[in-house]
């Protein structure tokens, strides 16, 4: 059971914390989840085509794509037949639903959003990229990770990448 209404109350609303969402991408043309989006004060804005920030990254404004290496879309792409996998949208808006845009408000509605999205449409991802994506949010200033994804076990790089975030940020170590 989440008290957030108890947590609200005391006036703790996850304002200026930023939380990662590893997982499908985001649909940023949801009104409850662009505003708040964490910017890249790096990349936003800048030179169109270039790693202004210097993470390897081209034009990583609001986040990152791993599954397909570019900035994160806004929403994954249909498959034949298929709808788009909408998880990583889900996830964000029980966790920071804007209640100013719309009916729902996040568990942490103060919080920002930092999306990086390593999913095909059917759920599907490589470990690799997974870990990729969370070194990249830890990297961006993430204190809160959602990765509610699974698998069959958990690799020993993701379980060093899970220590390296939670002792050391990001482990001194660069996001590929």
């Amino acid at each position: 059971i989440i008290e957030a209404e108890s947590a609200w109350n005391e006036g703790v609303d996850g304002t200026d914390v930023l939380v990662g969402v590893v997982d499908a991408a985001v649909d940023y043309s949801q009104p409850q989840l662009v505003t708040r989006l964490a910017k890249n004060s790096g990349e936003f804005g800048a030179n169109g085509g270039v790693d202004d920030d210097g993470n390897s990254l081209v034009d990583d404004e609001f986040g990152w794509d791993f599954h397909g290496n570019k900035p994160q879309p806004t929403i994954s792409m249909p498959a034949p037949n298929k709808g788009p996998n909408e998880h990583g949208s889900h996830v964000a808006g029980i966790i920071l639903a804007d209640p100013n845009e719309g009916s729902i408000k996040g568990v942490a509605y103060g919080a920002r959003l930092i999306p990086a999205n390593f999913m095909d449409n059917e759920g599907g991802g490589t470990m690799s990229d997974g870990i990729k994506a969370i070194r990249y949010v830890a990297a961006r200033g993430a204190k809160v990770i959602n990765a509610s994804w699974g698998g069959y076990s958990c690799s020993e790089n993701l379980r060093q990448t899970i220590i390296d975030v939670t002792t050391n940020g990001n482990g001194g170590k660069g996001i590929l």
